[in-house]
């Protein structure tokens, strides 16, 4: 094997170590300044020559990430979740495209912590928000938490 083969194996191994194997985030990175998404999650296909990752993204289009700028991303982002703060790293892909994924799932509200509520505008109407059996749940709750029971 010639000395640039080696470099390029050793390169790809460090790249296997680094972001790790198995599960359905293991491979991925955020792709910073993807054209339509501005971060998006995408699939580590490759070390290209320079060292750098060669990163699909969801559509097939391929990005290269610098080494020393991919972030992994936790696979709780992918399917978004209600609390920013259960995310095992929490940067600025993974928020965008955390609150991204629940908008188009018609979840519109996405907390981080107890005290900091984001709200996406849906412009439209989504009844399951705002039915009356919601209304009643948040009703019941209120009451309860001003009665001093366990919730």
């Amino acid at each position: 094997l010639s000395p640039a083969c080696l470099l390029h194996s050793l390169a790809v191994l460090q790249a296997m170590e680094v972001l790790g194997a198995g599960g359905k985030a293991a491979g991925r990175v955020w792709i910073e300044n993807h054209p339509t998404d501005g971060w998006a999650p995408g699939r580590v296909d490759s070390v290209g020559a320079s060292g750098s990752y060669i990163v699909v993204d969801e559509q097939g289009e391929k990005f290269e990430v610098a080494q020393d700028k991919a972030r992994p991303v936790d696979p709780n982002c992918l399917k978004g979740v209600e609390d920013l703060l259960s995310l095992g790293d929490f940067n600025e892909g993974a928020l965008l495209h955390n609150v991204r994924v629940r908008y188009f799932n018609d979840d519109i509200y996405t907390g981080i912590g107890g005290p900091i509520l984001i709200s996406v505008n849906p412009f439209q109407n989504l009844p399951h928000l705002y039915s009356e059996a919601k209304q009643k749940f948040y009703r019941d709750k209120s009451a309860q938490m001003g009665s001093g029971d366990d919730l």
